[in-house]
């Protein structure tokens, strides 16, 4: 997952928990990490297994909103047939 920072910090925060909210109520076996990226640069956070990584992308839509994406990791970029991680 991605996720870009806004000048609304208050906004920002709320939505990081709105995030790991929803990955703590899916747990399972795939990685997942989000990416918080902004004026400084980006803060990589490695999260908890997720159980169906195409669910969740799909719930963090509307909370990521233009400003972000939820995919398998590699969906976009090309990336070997064997990556797994779940890049929320």
């Amino acid at each position: 997952m991605t996720m870009e920072e806004t000048t609304d910090a208050a906004a920002d925060r709320r939505r990081v928990r709105r995030v790991l909210e929803l990955v703590a109520a899916r747990p399972g076996e795939w990685p997942a990490e989000l990416l918080v990226t902004g004026r400084g640069g980006g803060t990589l956070l490695r999260l908890p297994p997720v159980d169906d990584i195409d669910a969740l992308a799909r719930d963090l839509l509307p909370i990521l909103g233009v400003l972000g994406r939820a995919s398998r990791a590699g969906d976009a970029a090309g990336a070997s047939s064997g990556a797994a991680l779940a890049a929320v």
